[in-house]
């Protein structure tokens, strides 16, 4: 069957006119912005909108008017450099792409162009073959330009999430914990006053109402905690870092009396610097797992070393049943939980260790084999001598 020409509709697509790249050349010499001039607009693949300035002065009030997509500078003007005027922009990346071309190839200035974070380097070679680059150069420049643009955007975008989704985290932590302290200090007086007159099912009921009470404003805790290192400035100082240790061991006492651990604290740990509470919350963390985890009588040695780059690496080996590798990337993460069946808890204490020690100047990490010992670490910045 023949289908008549009238009944062919052609379909077109629509015409899509780019915009032209706006791109600042600054070179004095006259001649030779004729010939950059010349290599771009026999470019037939882009359009251009070039402005010429002949300083770094003039160019540097042009940038701070007018909006500019790439920028071409001649490392050697009259009154700087191309790269002393880069350096002298305020973020230079998220304004524009970069070109610097140069026709004095020493004193390592593709180093330093590279260095200063310029997209691309030309050599003004006498042939001219530079000139046959040009326009390539400029639309990788203008193409990277609008990338790096693109990925401010987006994280512009998540750090708004983010704080959003901190301070959704923090009023839902307030709002819980008052009705917490309610219902924990009503249970708590009835006990005190009714419990002799109460049938020991009800006792139990009650009980198990404060533990689980107890274990919610825990995680509520966590969450303040979580969200306040994002925005809270602490002082940072040396540390008492075996008074630090005590305390956190004191907290823990009925956990390590329960599983019959046995803790081990060195006579002197080496001096970093830190917030007190902050860091008291890493070794109870660190603690509260190797007795949970580790099964009973575990062994729990602490310790400290220089690891001669300005940090201290601080350490907790239980000589428990060890840690697979497929499972270790999971424990950092918020809510990751492993051995579910052998401890309780909500997921978010390795987390608040990595969280901790990123706000200190810090890093964390773990050392295990399955069925081997397990080293959980975590490093501060060593006091200065």
């Amino acid at each position: 069957m023949t289908i008549p020409d009238s009944s062919v509709i052609p379909i077109t697509a629509p015409s899509i006119e780019l915009l032209p790249i706006r791109i600042l050349v600054v070179e004095d010499s006259r001649s030779d912005f004729g010939m950059l001039e010349r290599a771009l607009l026999r470019d037939n693949d882009a359009s251009y909108n070039i402005t010429w300035k002949r300083n770094g002065a003039d160019a540097q009030h042009h940038i701070q008017t007018e909006m500019v997509d790439v920028l071409i500078m001649d490392n050697n003007l009259p009154d700087t450099t191309g790269l002393t005027l880069f350096a002298s922009i305020e973020n230079p990346f998220l304004l524009f792409g970069s070109v610097l071309i140069t026709g004095n190839d020493v004193d390592n200035v593709p180093a330093q162009a590279l260095k200063l974070g310029i997209d691309h380097y030309l050599f003004k070679d006498t042939q001219g073959n530079y000139l046959n680059l040009l326009p390539y150069v400029v639309k990788r420049a203008h193409a990277s330009f609008r990338e790096r643009e693109t990925l401010e955007k987006k994280a512009r975008q998540l750090e708004a999430i983010n704080l959003e989704l901190d301070n959704f985290a923090k009023t839902v932590a307030h709002e819980v914990k008052a009705p917490l302290t309610h219902i924990t200090a009503n249970a708590d007086l009835v006990l005190m006053d009714y419990e002799e007159h109460l049938p020991a099912p009800v006792i139990k009921s009650i009980n198990s109402m404060r533990k689980h009470a107890y274990s919610v404003r825990d995680v509520v805790d966590d969450l303040l905690l979580l969200s306040s290192t994002n925005e809270v400035s602490v002082p940072i100082q040396p540390l008492d870092m075996h008074e630090i240790v005590t305390n956190a061991i004191e907290i823990h006492e009925p956990l390590i009396q329960r599983t019959q651990a046995k803790v081990h604290v060195p006579a002197n740990f080496l001096v970093a610097v830190g917030y007190g509470p902050w860091v008291q919350k890493l070794w109870e963390n660190y603690i509260s797992n190797a007795a949970k985890y580790g099964g009973l009588n575990v062994s729990i040695h602490l310790a400290s070393q220089d690891l001669g780059n300005g940090q201290i690496r601080f350490t907790v080996t239980d000589n428990g049943p060890g840690i697979s590798q497929k499972n270790q990337g999971k424990l950092f993460i918020p809510f990751s939980r492993l051995h579910r069946s052998r401890a309780r808890g909500h997921g978010l204490g390795l987390s608040i260790v990595d969280r901790i020690t990123q706000k200190l100047g810090g890093s964390v990490g773990l050392e295990s084999e399955d069925g081997k010992d397990t080293t959980f670490w975590f490093t501060l910045p060593a006091k200065e001598t």
